[in-house]
């Protein structure tokens, strides 16, 4: 299977995640990790988890984030590491 994860700092990728979802409807591939401020590494990484338990070393990732080398981005990479290896 295919996947799209969105990650970034805010509402960034929820709202994307959003105009998706009003342009070609809802989609069981399509997730959004916000990254908000005020939430601990520890509540992010168990969100990353969280979206990423269906995804296995076999499927594609595509990942779309607002920073390059943010905390977000480097969280979410390390986490599909560990997950699928």
């Amino acid at each position: 299977m295919r996947y799209l994860l969105l990650v970034a700092h805010g509402e960034f990728a929820p709202g994307l995640h959003t105009a998706l979802n009003m342009l070609e409807g809802e989609r069981d591939d399509v997730f959004d990790i916000p990254f908000h401020d005020g939430m601990t590494q520890d509540d992010f990484k168990a969100q990353i988890q969280t979206v990423i338990a269906p995804i296995t070393a076999g499927d594609e990732v595509l990942v779309l984030a607002d920073l390059m080398g943010g905390s977000p981005l480097t969280g979410l990479m390390e986490a599909l590491d560990a997950h699928c290896g």
